[in-house]
């Protein structure tokens, strides 16, 4: 079995210089202008190279993420949906929609909006009972349109009341009447 082992330079530290010099005669040669040239560049291209790859890794995996994340809250919305259509959307009911939105919530993690077909908002886990009249009507949000239309509608902006980016899930619900509030 045969060794080669090729170590062109040796590194000697002389006080605050480092003196560099061949071992044993001249076993390898000093790198060249254009050999540094050439190495630099393929140093600035592997980097490049890698950089994009983590760069397209990282955005495929917040879309595929995004997607499991928006099917587990249109999950978790057709639950609530359930309930709230077993109870119907009235104002004589809205205690009780209030405790099944703040039960759903703490379950599921989730931030749950009632609202009626007009877009008033009847209940919100995350603000106030006493603040739920002051919140602006939803009907003109794009995931509300898409519900009012499609029956589901989605939509990722930032909340004008939690002050941070969310991704919505809007589905429309009949009332008892049949008519779709959601």
């Amino acid at each position: 079995m045969q060794v080669a082992i090729f170590i062109p330079y040796a590194v000697w530290a002389i006080g605050s210089r480092i003196d560099c010099r061949p071992v044993e005669g001249n076993l390898g040669v000093a790198m060249s202008k254009i050999q540094f040239k050439i190495m630099c560049s393929l140093t600035l291209l592997v980097i490049i190279v890698v950089g994009s790859i983590g760069i397209l890794a990282e955005q495929g995996l917040r879309g595929r993420m995004t997607t499991n994340v928006r099917i587990d809250l249109e999950r978790q919305a057709r639950l609530v949906a359930q309930l709230v259509e077993n109870i119907g959307i009235e104002s004589a009911n809205i205690e009780r929609l209030r405790q099944v939105t703040r039960a759903a919530a703490l379950s599921t993690n989730a931030r749950i909006t009632l609202i009626d077909s007009a877009g008033h908002v009847l209940d919100d886990s995350e603000v106030p009972a006493a603040e739920i009249a002051g919140l602006s009507n939803h009907a003109d949000r794009p995931e509300v349109i898409d519900a009012v239309c499609l029956g589901v509608g989605y939509g990722t902006r930032r909340s004008d009341t939690l002050k941070r980016t969310l991704l919505y899930v809007a589905l429309r619900v009949p009332d008892q009447e049949g008519n779709g509030d959601y």
